[in-house]
């Protein structure tokens, strides 16, 4: 029951649409329509600016952070602290307060993975920093940090079922940036570029 508790708790964190929210109340526009269309923190980040986006961001990532941080401190294993994380980033892919609709899960991707093997989540951001720079297309290192990351958890030789869990989030990832991909191999996805105020 206790375990079926923190999944429900962490569907349903992960499902609060902070960067529609924070759109919406503090900058009356709805970020759905504009940009990519995304709600998450690099859509914010280009149309509204760096607060907004760092704001996004950071929730975005507590939204996974929270569910590891309280499975660990509760004594369960690992596998179902990083279950609940996946579930989070499940509620953030798929809200029910946008019609089974949202973000692509790479912050909160991000922040379970810091409260889970900080290591990993540092190795995963030099990825992505690094495709960024070099490509400069932020979906190109989103994709390619959340393939490292089930890399890197190899690596350090996490369980079985804990890799077998990230595999499913960075193939859930992935198919999440699938116009992305599609844009990328005809040449047409947008480089990253910030809108600052």
């Amino acid at each position: 029951m206790i375990v079926f508790l923190l999944l429900l708790f962490s569907f349903i964190l992960g499902s609060i649409p902070f960067g529609y929210l924070i759109s919406k109340y503090f900058y009356n526009i709805d970020i759905r329509s504009k940009g990519s269309g995304n709600i998450g923190a690099t859509n914010v980040l280009r149309t509204l600016g760096i607060l907004p986006g760092i704001t996004v961001l950071v929730t975005d990532m507590l939204k996974g952070a929270i569910p590891v941080i309280i499975g660990r401190s509760a004594g369960m294993p690992q596998e179902i602290f990083l279950l609940a994380g996946a579930m989070s980033i499940l509620g953030h892919c798929f809200s029910p307060f946008l019609k089974f609709k949202g973000g692509k899960g790479v912050s909160s991707t991000f922040g379970m993975i810091l409260a889970f093997d900080p290591v990993v989540a540092i190795l995963s951001f030099l990825v992505e920093a690094g495709v960024v720079l070099i490509w400069n297309y932020v979906s190109l290192g989103s994709i390619a940090a959340v393939i490292s990351m089930v890399i890197f958890l190899i690596i350090r030789r996490h369980s079985v079922i804990s890799i077998i869990i990230m595999i499913l989030v960075a193939t859930l990832i992935s198919v999440r940036h699938r116009d992305n991909i599609k844009r990328l191999l005809e040449g047409k996805e947008n480089r990253f570029t910030l809108k600052v105020h």
